[in-house]
């Protein structure tokens, strides 16, 4: 059932709107800059981050796509995690237009000021 919902989840994150953010079940796409924001969604630091990411919807939109990868969908970002060396939780990092790493934040919570100063 688990595997369906996320199915499904993955499906609909696909049709949405480009400005909301994406899951970890999609493939990553570089028509602009892309945030990859690595998360445990259970965790409160990364529901602090969650928040700051959506408040900042209209000042990413143009700029950059927001692509999370969560560890509640481990099989399916697992290989991301492990690219980038993600050990800690919440983790940034901007990616360019080609895909290559811009800047990589230390874990922890990032501010919206913060964030937008390295796009």
């Amino acid at each position: 059932m688990k595997k369906l919902l996320t199915i499904a989840l993955a499906f609909i994150a696909l049709s949405a709107n480009a400005a909301e953010p994406k899951t970890g079940a999609q493939s990553i796409m570089f028509a602009k800059k892309t945030i990859l924001f690595f998360l445990n969604p259970g965790g409160s630091p990364c529901q602090m981050q969650d928040r700051i990411l959506r408040e900042m919807g209209a000042s990413l939109a143009g700029k950059a796509n927001v692509q999370y990868l969560s560890t509640e969908e481990f099989q399916t970002s697992r290989a991301q995690f492990e690219k980038y060396g993600v050990r800690g939780l919440p983790t940034l990092i901007i990616l360019d237009a080609t895909g290559a790493v811009k800047h990589r934040f230390t874990p922890g919570v990032q501010s919206k000021e913060t964030i937008l100063g390295k796009l």
